[in-house]
């Protein structure tokens, strides 16, 4: 979820009466960073998810590969129409689920809830030794359904990708005033390089952890505003309250293109995969869980 805003040099009178920004506004101001809104309809994106589930020895408990293909199909002034197509492997094949369309505001939030934004004083972030000015803004999101509040203190940069270059988060229960999960989103590098098929684009790398009543998860990832979708790797781990590994994914990015994925010819370095995932855990006394894994190809 990417939004920015530049703010003007203005005197503080004025900027009082500016503090709480329009949805128009915030709209027009976030659209330029959502990671699918830049892009022309028909952009796509193919992923592949691997997880694994530890019990309390360390012991790898099940597993599971997901591949994942989305599609932008529009854009407009209420936000992004993507298609999201998901095939999981389950029980020695592959299981395709139902197709599901997904409208997200340019907050990369669900089209209809409602955000208030509010700008606040500017801070000054180090990254690799370099003092960056940003602008920090206030975002507030209350669920209708769930009743809790979601609040996010953005700092951005709009003239340095990824824009967005930290993010703190809180969800709270506003009836007990109970806060449910804090998270702390940080770039620590920009314009690495990544090798993307057989072409090298630049990233910028991120750190993310949530803590949370269950314990801590820790996020890594390279993103990338070349992309559609933006991520182009993720590696996530999670923690108990013990510190204990109960769970770890990783996201890598299969292919992409600007084009309908019925037309696209596919680049090289992106040769397709065998269908038939082989997961195998680098911890020596992990045990595979049966029915989730392919059978060993023939030699």
């Amino acid at each position: 979820m990417q939004r920015f805003f530049r703010k003007a040099l203005i005197p503080p009178t004025v900027l009082l009466l500016l503090a709480w920004l329009p949805a128009s506004r915030a709209d027009e101001i976030s659209r330029k960073h959502h990671p699918w809104a830049m892009f022309a309809p028909e952009a796509w994106r193919e992923t592949r998810v691997f997880n694994e589930v530890f019990d309390k020895e360390g012991k790898v408990v099940d597993t599971g590969v997901t591949e994942t293909t989305t599609t932008l199909q529009s854009v407009d002034e209420s936000g992004v129409t993507l298609c999201v197509g998901e095939s999981v492997w389950m029980i020695g094949k592959w299981l395709d689920r139902r197709q599901e369309t997904i409208k997200q505001n340019f907050h990369g939030d669900a089209v209809g809830q409602k955000i208030t934004a509010k700008e606040l004083d500017p801070e000054t972030l180090v990254i690799e030794g370099r003092k960056i000015s940003c602008q920090v803004r206030e975002l507030r999101l209350a669920d209708p359904k769930t009743q809790r509040l979601q609040v996010s203190k953005l700092y951005y940069n709009n003239d340095l990708d990824p824009f967005i270059l930290k993010r703190e988060t809180t969800l709270s229960d506003p009836a007990d005033e109970t806060v449910l999960s804090e998270t702390v989103m940080v770039v620590d590098a920009l314009r690495m390089p990544f090798l993307v098929g057989e072409q090298i684009i630049s990233v910028a790398h991120l750190r993310a952890t949530t803590k949370h009543a269950r314990g801590t998860t820790i996020t890594l990832a390279y993103t990338s505003t070349e992309v559609p979708g933006g991520i182009v790797c993720q590696h996530t781990k999670e923690m108990d309250k013990e510190g204990r590994l109960v769970g770890r994914r990783v996201l890598e990015l299969s292919d992409y293109g600007l084009e309908p994925p019925a037309d696209k010819v596919r680049r090289r370095g992106f040769p397709r995969r065998s269908r038939e995932p082989r997961l195998r855990s680098t911890q020596t006394d992990a045990i595979e869980s049966p029915g989730l894994l392919p059978p060993p190809a023939s030699s």
